[in-house]
């Protein structure tokens, strides 16, 4: 008896994923308030919703000739008075590519509404969110500009190299339109058309209508 119960409720067990087959896929997506990178993305009969994530990091190597002195570049402007007989000194901030290290994260979330069914597309309702990070490191110096003449100028190093931090932070929502079409049985395109808002810092501002995407494997 124990062992008929036991199949019985492996048969259940198999006919509920079967039921679930199709609504769960694992994919990439990328767009402004669906996030870019990863998505994990759950469509219903009723609703469906996407989580996408992603990360980003590199490093640069110190590879910069460390003079006491760097000669002016002509498409770099100063202000400076050659009659003055006093040294007109500013500090410059130097950034090297090189030196630079970028991390850049982002996490959204998308609802969906389902419209209309076809044979092989469907056209849904989406608002969403998202939140992208950025975190830059760069090697800079201090510079004082001094006037060798008329015409030419260079630099004096007054401080050794430091790091300097940005940071930015971005936040963005937006409701819209999108459509799924399948490729196969289990691979899904999805495109769509959303309204972005975004607030950067003290600003908001209205993006108008950016298209994002993906694609999606269900199972």
């Amino acid at each position: 008896m124990k062992k008929v119960i036991l199949i019985i409720a492996v048969i259940f067990f198999v006919a509920g994923l079967s039921a679930e087959e199709f609504k769960h896929s694992l994919g990439f997506a990328g767009g402004m308030i669906s996030g870019s990178g990863f998505a994990y993305r759950q469509m219903n009969e009723n609703y469906g919703f996407q989580i996408a994530f992603g990360v980003l990091a590199n490093n640069g190597d110190s590879d910069y000739d460390d003079e006491d002195y760097y000669y002016y570049d002509e498409n770099y402007t100063y202000e400076y008075n050659p009659e003055s007989s006093n040294i007109y000194t500013t500090e410059v901030f130097f950034e090297y590519g090189e030196n630079t290290k970028n991390l850049i994260g982002n996490i959204g979330f998308s609802y969906y509404k389902p419209l209309h069914r076809g044979k092989q597309s469907m056209f849904y309702f989406l608002a969403g969110s998202s939140v992208y990070y950025s975190k830059t490191e760069d090697k800079m110096k201090d510079f004082q500009i001094e006037a060798l003449s008329d015409t030419t100028y260079h630099y004096i190093a007054v401080t050794d190299e430091y790091e300097a931090i940005t940071l930015e932070t971005l936040i963005n929502v937006g409701v819209g339109i999108g459509m799924e079409y399948s490729i196969t049985k289990n691979i899904i395109i999805s495109f769509e058309w959303p309204l972005v808002f975004q607030k950067a810092d003290d600003e908001f501002n209205i993006i108008m209508y950016i298209p994002q995407g993906g694609i999606h494997y269900y199972f």
